[in-house]
């Protein structure tokens, strides 16, 4: 399935338990992780929830959703790996703040998300443990390492004697205002034995008339002068 249809069947009719949906309503936000639907159901709650400290470069240790989202504006995470493995609990937080002025929709139709971002997501366009790895032997998972995959249709996994490298779409939402539904993704990145750790939150632009899918990291997408429009 090509890029173009993959995604006309994403973006063009998202499904929820009440009926069909337009992606031509942008206000809508339609979430496919559970846990995450919860927690926007519970906006403030969740934002205020008592978390597993994370320590940023000024030197502020952050423990809720709230601090976090206007510490990462002025300031990194710290190095580290208690500091990168509890990490993984503020993608939340920084999803949120992507999907806070949306409506959300829960949608139960089984979209081909992992077929998409197997064959189309450009690994070399966001830092992770493969990045340079995909640079030389092939940009997507589909031609890095197919005998390694398992997909489901909203994760992608490559997995082998020493990684687990999962790419998940959680939501998807008009991020940057052009009347096309972007694509919120989380990445895992982990070592089996050994100290590596990275979980990021990824912005994918949808543009129908690009080969492959580029992906921004949360903070680089957030706090730019100007987010990224659709290419001309």
């Amino acid at each position: 399935m090509t890029l173009k249809a993959i995604a006309l069947i994403a973006l063009v009719f998202i499904i929820s338990g009440c009926g069909k949906y337009s992606v031509n309503n942008t206000a809508d936000a339609y979430i496919y992780n559970k846990s995450l639907i919860v927690d926007y159901q519970n906006l403030d709650i969740s934002l205020k929830k008592k978390r597993i400290g994370i320590m940023f470069t000024s030197g502020k240790n952050i423990n809720n959703c709230t601090d976090y989202l206007t510490e990462i504006k002025k300031s990194d995470i710290s190095d580290g790996i208690n500091n990168t493995i509890h990490h993984s609990e503020y993608l939340t937080c920084e999803t949120l703040d992507l999907l806070m002025s949306h409506n959300t929709i829960t949608s139960t139709q089984k979209i081909p998300y992992g077929d998409l971002l197997s064959s189309s997501l450009d690994l070399s366009s966001f830092p992770s443990s493969i990045n340079q790895e995909s640079q030389v032997y092939g940009k997507t998972l589909q031609k890095l390492d197919p005998k390694n995959l398992k997909i489901s249709n909203y994760t992608v996994t490559r997995e082998t004697d020493d990684w687990i490298y999962t790419i998940e779409v959680i939501a998807a939402s008009d991020l940057n205002n052009d009347g096309t539904n972007d694509l919120i993704l989380w990445l895992y990145d982990q070592a089996k034995n050994g100290n590596y750790h990275t979980y990021t939150t990824l912005i994918v632009p949808i543009y129908n008339n690009e080969e492959l899918l580029l992906a921004i990291p949360y903070k680089k997408w957030k706090h730019a002068l100007l987010p990224p429009t659709r290419h001309e």
